[in-house]
Order: C-alpha cells, then sequence, then structure tokens
C-alpha cells in the first residue's frame, strides 16, 4: 500500500469499529440495555418492511439475508422481551407477520435518532459540493462490500430507474434502487432537475401557480442513460424509464445500452409512470431480494406492464386545458359544475375514463371503473399517491378496504404533476390477469 492507501485503510477500519462501538453505548444504558446489535438490526428491518406494506416473515428474513428459521430463532426472543409481535394474515391464515410493539417502535426511533444525529454532525462540517463527493465516495464502499456479497463472483444486479417514479432517498434506500436519473422540467425559461433542483413542494406551491405557460419536460437523454451506466461498469443493470407511451426517453435508454456494447443491461418497458413506475420498482426489488435474475425480473415486469393500473381524479382542469388536452369551453364548464374529470393509465398510455361531480363522487366512480373492468391483484403492491391532497388519498383508501391499510402514499412529482395539476389523487395497482 501507498500512503493514500494506508491512510484511507486506516480511516474505514477505525470509522467501522467506532460505529460499532457507538451503538453499543447507546444500548448499554437505558431503556435498549436487554438488546443486543443484531437484534436491534432485526427491529430496524422489520420496521422497514413494515413501510413497505409488506411485513411478511419471508420478506424480513430475506431483506435480513437470513432463514426463516433463524429469523424464528430472533423474533421468538425478542417477542419474549416485548418487542415483536407476530400474527396471522387476515386474508391468509398460513402468512405469518411480523410486527413492531410499542416498545419494538420506541427502540426503533432511539436507534433512528442516534443515526439521525450522526448523519447531521457529519454534513455540519461540509459545503454541499463536498457532500455529494463524500457520498460517491461512500457509495463506492457500498459497491465493494455489495460485490463481496455476491455467490461464486456473480456481478451485482443494479436497479435503476428514472425521476418520474417519484421515489424518495428514503424509499429508494429501504427498496435498494441503486440509481434515480433526474428528468429535466423548463419552466418560463429556467431549467430545473426533477428532485434535484426543484423540490415538489416548491413546483405544487410556488412554481406552477405562478408560471406564465405551462412547465415543458424533457425526456432522459442517451447521454444521460450513457453515464448512469458507466457508474456500474462491471454491474448488471436493471433499467426501468418512463412508459414508452408517454416519452422517448425508453428509446433513449435502448440506444445508450447498444452503444454500451454491453450484453448485461436489460431495459425494460414497464408501460408506467408515477405511482405505477414505483410500483414496477419494488416488485423488481424484492424479485430481486428472493434470488431471482435480471432476466427472469424483466420477462416478469414486461408479462405485468399490461396489467398495471392507475385511476387518478384529476382535481383541476386548469393545466389540462394549458396543455391543450381539453377546450377552454370545457374546462369553463367543467369548474363551474366541479367535474373532476377520472384519468385512467393503461397499456402505457393515459386516457380518460369518466367524470363526477366533486372529489367524493370521483372516488366512488374510481371504484366503480375498477369493480367493471378489472379486480386488484393483492399478491402484489398498492400505491397510493397525490400532489398534496391528503383527503383525497383517504377517500380512495375507504372506497378500497382491502388493501392494507399500510399501503404506501407518494407525492406525484412535478413530471407528471405538470399536466394533472395540484390536488390529483390516485391508486395504482396490478390487475389479475
Amino acid at each position: 500500500m501507498d500512503e493514500t492507501e494506508r491512510r484511507l485503510n486506516h480511516f474505514l477500519v477505525q470509522v467501522f469499529h467506532d460505529l460499532l462501538r457507538a451503538e453499543e453505548r447507546c444500548l448499554s444504558t437505558g431503556s435498549l440495555c436487554d438488546l443486543s446489535l443484531k437484534e436491534l438490526h432485526v427491529i430496524e428491518v422489520a420496521s422497514l418492511c413494515a413501510q413497505e406494506g409488506d411485513s411478511r416473515a419471508t420478506r424480513v428474513a430475506q431483506r435480513l439475508g437470513v432463514t426463516p428459521g433463524t429469523l424464528t430463532t430472533a423474533v421468538t426472543l425478542l417477542e419474549q422481551k416485548g418487542y415483536l409481535l407476530r400474527t396471522r394474515d387476515q386474508r391468509d391464515r398460513r402468512v405469518k407477520r411480523v410486527e413492531l410493539t410499542e416498545k419494538g417502535r420506541s427502540a426503533n426511533e432511539i436507534h433512528r435518532q442516534f443515526h439521525q444525529e450522526m448523519v447531521r454532525q457529519v454534513l455540519r462540517e461540509l459545503s454541499a459540493e463536498e457532500a455529494r463527493v463524500f457520498i460517491r465516495g461512500l457509495e463506492s464502499v457500498s459497491r465493494f462490500f455489495a460485490h463481496k456479497k455476491t455467490k461464486r463472483g456473480s456481478s451485482q444486479m443494479r436497479i435503476i430507474t428514472d425521476s418520474t417514479s417519484d421515489l424518495t432517498p428514503e424509499l429508494c434506500a429501504q427498496l435498494g434502487v441503486d440509481l434515480v436519473i433526474p428528468m429535466r422540467i423548463t419552466i418560463d425559461g429556467q431549467e430545473f432537475l426533477d428532485k434535484v433542483d426543484i423540490t415538489d413542494e416548491r413546483f405544487y406551491h410556488e412554481l406552477l401557480p405562478g408560471c406564465k405557460e405551462l412547465p415543458k419536460t424533457s425526456q432522459t437523454t442517451v447521454n444521460e442513460f450513457l453515464e448512469a451506466f458507466a457508474r456500474f461498469p462491471d454491474e448488471e443493470l436493471l433499467v426501468l424509464p418512463l412508459s414508452s407511451g408517454l416519452s422517448g426517453s425508453y428509446s433513449s435508454a435502448c440506444v445508450a445500452r447498444e452503444m454500451s456494447g454491453r450484453e448485461n443491461i436489460h431495459v425494460v418497458d414497464c408501460k408506467s409512470t408515477a405511482l405505477a413506475l414505483a410500483l414496477m420498482a419494488r416488485v423488481a426489488c424484492q424479485r430481486r431480494d428472493e434470488g431471482k435474475t435480471a432476466a427472469e425480473i424483466q420477462r416478469e415486469l414486461e408479462s405485468l406492464s399490461g396489467r398495471v393500473r392507475v385511476y387518478a381524479p384529476v382535481e383541476t382542469l386548469h393545466y389540462l386545458v394549458m396543455g391543450g388536452r381539453l377546450s377552454r369551453v370545457a374546462g369553463f364548464v367543467g369548474t363551474a359544475l366541479n367535474l373532476k374529470p377520472i384519468i385512467c393509465l393503461k397499456d402505457g398510455a393515459l386516457t380518460a375514463v369518466g367524470k363526477a361531480r366533486g372529489a367524493k363522487a370521483a372516488a366512488r366512480l374510481v371504484r366503480e371503473l375498477v369493480d367493471a373492468h378489472e379486480e386488484i391483484d393483492l399478491e402484489y403492491p398498492v400505491h397510493f399517491g397525490s400532489a398534496f391532497n391528503p383527503e383525497g388519498v383517504r377517500m380512495l383508501r375507504e372506497a378500497f378496504p382491502e388493501v392494507p391499510a399500510d399501503a404506501p402514499e407518494l407525492t406525484v412529482g412535478c413530471i407528471v404533476g405538470t399536466h394533472t395539476g395540484p390536488g390529483v389523487f390516485a391508486i395504482a395497482f396490478i390487475a389479475k390477469a
């Protein structure tokens, strides 16, 4: 080793041991003194699985990388200590779930606060640019460990999507999505990178209401995909871009794959966007964690692409009129009558499938449309989402009581929100074959 390598090696080893010792000290005092570090991480993963809407014991075991029998032993001890509780699924009594008790949630919150304090202390001493460089370096370390974990030296699979999936950094970390490519949006001549230069809050509450013309969105370019692929030169890639029916991003990804000359890049047309693309990414991550290959996951996602659905009542017609998707007369009449168009994503394209007077009636109509045309396949995840309209999501949850109460809720971002406007609310699911 040269001097730089020796210093880096010493630093990495020291930080690793310091972190373990700090966590052990956190456990040695107070209410967590009866927990081991491994037990605390079981609680943490059980909490993450619950947030993802899949608290099955088999899923928790997969996320931990242990056998079901090993998990059973750990959960039994944590159940005796009052941190976890095993329950049976209400729909299928054969399925066991792992739930956190109040004591377990308290322990997880203490652990979360410890990590939050650590991260904030580190960032406090870094500029924004230094933080980006630091994170890039840690990503390299993470890839090293991920590669070491793979069996028989095979390459690690990486999952890439774009920002129309509306996956937050926290959700990406939970699921294991490796990269979200930001799409571009231009508002009154100023260009922004989605979720990098502009937040959803600022878009809906500040920029969109005051824009002079409808914002323009740009597809992900070939070069942007090539740059993304170059970040993982030795890994197998599963790429999930915006639906080919809505954008040229899928074509750009295919061209980039051909230009790269690599055979380990799998580009999937999920025929999805927003909540539905996030749903497909979630399925991909689950299958990867189950040990499926990228080719196997690609085949499943392509078979599901014709069954993915989004139903979304649009709260305002203003932006549909601005985008030329509705006449100004129809827009005026619709606003006067409080009509809410229902938009459906099916086979990768958006179509209007109905309209209702008021949000409550719109939620009921979504239920009627689903009952008339398809049935939700609850073997797959279900997502709710909105553009800062929690009341609309509440109405949809009430309209679909069979959907698990912990089904995730996402924010519809600025790329899709450019056309649907603020207040849109939606449900995304896989229809039964």
